[in-house]
This record gives structure tokens, sequence and C-alpha cells, in this order.
């Protein structure tokens, strides 16, 4: 019994030795294989989306400066630069002298060509009746005709001018039932960007020359709802990579350096020479919230040309070519074996993971060699002057 105990006791330490015995050598293998160059790297989340930069000017698609239908003077404003108003609501009141001679006039022709033409109806009557007694000729009947047919013409241009004077003449100058009061509203929503007259002042109508210094032809400046845009440029290298619809970042050269998102809604496809580089329009609607932006502000623009926030990387020199396929050594505890991989997108560095591995495997990244770099599923690493997210840097969006 004691030979069988001492028996046992020794086919155990040989066995846990042999295994203490491997274990060792695959680790010393590991550690040898190291200290050769090769590193442990896990696969993670890092962001690899794309942009292309550019440069560009703060403008509004809809900037209306509102001007007077007629040379009045400012009696009341009831608007300030930063209002915010609805189309119809009552920004300013003129009244106009001009305005109200203007409209006495029509009023004058309206109803002298009004009775001119009752009494060419009259005549026309009595010319009827003597020329069925044969009183007259058929050239004097006729002739009646005509006064009347020109008559009508002359009230009908009359009564258009009084019309002209007497209803709104556009979108923005409403005629008081005076005849003499101008009340100016908004075209359409929007905020006042500045107002450029003063009560008292006077003010001409757009087109007209007045000697008086004091005379102006703009009242305001009313800048539309979601018409604020960015009008940006970018270098021939990267136009075709941008699109309408792509998301945008602005970065106003303001001293906060305030950041503004958008959206691409156009992109111009005839370039012009800028100090021997080739730059393209592109817009960029903004959706400033309740961030101030003013018009002719500079500003940095990112455009993502390439959405890849947060997707499995692994690094480029880690994918290895066997037999057409991607592959990548990947670690299992203390051994290691090759597995295939499916890849997407390509940064400087970093390569994105479809399949093939998980969040948080390790893989084997060897010493660089020269080997050729990997070739995706999706797409190429494209030699172009675009921000890319790899190597742990964020992306400027």
């Amino acid at each position: 019994m004691y030979k069988k105990l001492v028996l046992i006791g020794m086919t155990l330490v040989i066995i846990v030795g042999s295994g203490f015995y491997i274990h060792s050598r695959n680790r010393q293998k590991k550690q040898d294989s190291l200290t050769l160059g090769e590193q442990i790297f896990r696969v993670e989340r890092r962001d690899l989306s794309e942009t292309v930069d550019g440069d560009g000017v703060v403008v509004f698609s809809k900037n209306g400066g509102i001007f007077p239908a007629y040379k009045a003077t400012v009696q009341k404003i009831h608007c300030r630069a930063g209002d915010k108003v609805q189309k119809g609501d009552l920004l300013m009141v003129l009244t106009s002298d001009t305005l109200k001679s203007s409209w006495v006039e029509a009023e004058h022709r309206y109803q002298t060509a009004k009775l001119n033409l009752e009494q060419a109806q009259k005549n026309l009557e009595r010319q009827k009746i003597l020329f069925q007694a044969q009183g007259i000729t058929i050239d004097e009947l006729e002739s009646a005709q005509n006064s009347v047919d020109l008559n009508e013409v002359s009230l009908r241009e009359a009564s258009s001018n009084l019309e002209l004077l007497t209803q709104t003449t556009d979108e923005a100058n409403f005629i008081g039932s005076d005849h003499r009061t101008i009340m100016i509203r908004a075209p359409f929503n929007g905020e006042v960007a500045w107002v450029e007259v003063k009560p008292g002042q006077i003010v001409s109508a757009i087109g007209s020359s007045s000697s008086d210094s004091s005379s102006n032809n703009l009242l305001l400046n009313l800048v539309a709802e979601d018409s604020l845009e960015v009008e940006a440029t970018v270098d021939e290298t990267d136009i075709d990579q941008v699109k309408s619809g792509q998301k945008a970042k602005v970065i106003l050269n303001d001293a906060n350096q305030t950041e503004i998102f958008g959206v691409v809604t156009e992109v111009g496809s005839y370039g012009s020479d800028d100090s021997g580089v080739i730059i393209f329009p592109v817009r960029v609607r903004l959706n400033k919230g309740r961030i101030t932006v003013r018009p002719q502000m500079t500003a940095d623009v990112s455009i993502v040309i390439m959405s890849k926030p947060e997707t499995p990387v692994i690094p480029i020199d880690a994918v290895i070519r066997v037999q057409g396929k991607s592959m990548v050594t990947k670690v299992i505890g203390a051994n290691s074996e090759l597995v295939e991989v499916k890849l997407g997108v390509v940064s400087a560095a970093y390569v994105e993971v479809l399949s093939g591995l998980t969040e948080g495997d390790q893989i084997l990244v060897p010493p660089k060699t020269g080997q050729l770099k990997p070739s995706t599923t999706n797409s190429q690493p494209r030699q172009r002057r675009a921000n890319m997210g790899g190597q742990g840097r964020p992306p400027r969006l």
C-alpha cells in the first residue's frame, strides 16, 4: 500500500512539472516574440470619420432690405435690432405728402375720366337716334362710338392708377385710409438685423434721387428665419467628396471660436482661381439656435465626407495577406492563431473591423517590415488632404 501511494505521488509530480514546463516554455516564446518587436493590441473603438476643410463667410439667403414706396417722413419705429418678428407685424409708420398729392391727382383723373365717359355715352345715344332718323351719316355715328371706346380705356387706366395708390404697394408698404399714412409691415418671419432710420427722418422711394442729405432709401434690414448660411470654398482635390446633405461644423472666427452645426445644401460645379489654387463654392445651411451670428463673419468649415464614429479598429500593421485573405494573429490565452478578418474603411494608422474579431480581443502587432498594406472590401486608402479620426485623435466634427 505504501509503495502504491509513493508511485501515485511521483506521477502527480511529473504531471505538474510537465505542465509548468510547457506553460513556462509558451510564456517564454511569447516573451521572446514580444522582445523581437511584437506588441499586443486589444480591439477597441475609435472614430474613423473623415472631414474636408474649407474657409467660409456667413451670409443670409433671404436678407430683406425694406424700402419706402414713396418719399415720406418716419413718424414711429416699432422695432429695433435683434427683435424677432412675424409676417404682418407693424415695424414702422411713415407719412407721405407725396403719396397724398399723388392720390388727389389720381382721384381727379379718375373722376374726370368717369365724367367724360358718361358724356360720351350720352352723345352716342343721341347720335344713334339721329342716325335712325337719317339726320347724321354713318361716319358721325362711328366717331361717337370711338369716343366712348377711348373714354372707357381712359377710365380703366385712371381706376388702375388710383387703385395702386389706395391698396398695398408691395409686401411691406401698406397704405392707410387717409391716403397719407404708410404702414411698414414685416413681409416674412425673421429677425431685425438693423434699423437704418430715426423718427423725423425723411426717406425717399427706391430708385429716386433726392437732394436732401438727410434722406435715405433703406428703412431696415430683416433677416428671414432659417436663412443663415455659410458660403465656403473647398480645394479642387477634395470637392469630389463633398455632396449635398452631408453634415458640417462651422467654427466662427470670433473671440469664443463659436461652433455651429449645419448641412451642405449646394455644391458648385464651376471653380475659380485663388492664388494658383482652384477652389469651388459650397453652401452650408446653419442651425444657429440662440447663437448670435452676423453677416460677413469669417469661419472655418469642416464637412463630414465619411461618418464612422466609435467603430472597432485594429492597427493596419497587424494585418497580413495570406492567399488573398486578410489575416491577423489572435492571442488566445498563452497561444495564438491566425484568423481571417473582414475589413472596412482605412485611416492613416487604423482599419475598421467588420467581422472576425470583437471588441476586447487581443491580437499581435508585428514590427514594421515594409509589407503591403491590406486591401479592404469597402474602401481603399486614399491620398487626400482630408482629416481622419485615426490614431486616437478626436475628429474635427
